[in-house]
């Protein structure tokens, strides 16, 4: 049976995949370790925002 759009197909195949979620995981672990500073700066200023509008 064919797929009307074979895009869906290849979508949900990589969202349901395990690997796309280890490479996605790997890539934002070491995009955390290489911009620690910018991600600790920006996550303050919204603890900072949202403590502030409480």
């Amino acid at each position: 049976m064919a797929t009307k759009n074979p895009w869906l197909a290849v979508l949900k195949a990589l969202l349901t995949s395990k690997a796309t979620w280890k490479l996605i995981g790997t890539v934002a672990v070491l995009y955390g370790a290489a911009h620690g500073e910018v991600i600790a700066e920006l996550v303050g200023e919204v603890v900072a925002d949202t403590s502030g509008a409480l």
